[in-house]
């Protein structure tokens, strides 16, 4: 019975560490998305400048900075 007992109080305690894993898992998923994102935001604007030379697309160049 005590056996039991100590199982079911393990339980909640198993559960709340594996969803905070979880969780810390998505979170780091979530900040290396927006560190790819950046890189291939700036890598479009490098792209645009290269190729917008005088052509007046840099105001193109120019809304995707802000």
């Amino acid at each position: 019975m005590n056996k039991a007992i100590k199982e079911i109080k393990k339980t909640p305690e198993g559960t709340k560490s594996r969803i905070k894993e979880a969780k810390d898992t998505i979170s780091e998923v979530e900040d290396r998305m927006v560190e790819i994102n950046e890189a291939e935001r700036k890598n479009e604007l490098k792209e645009m400048r290269k190729t917008s030379g005088t052509s007046g697309t840099k105001s193109n160049a120019a809304a995707l900075e802000s």
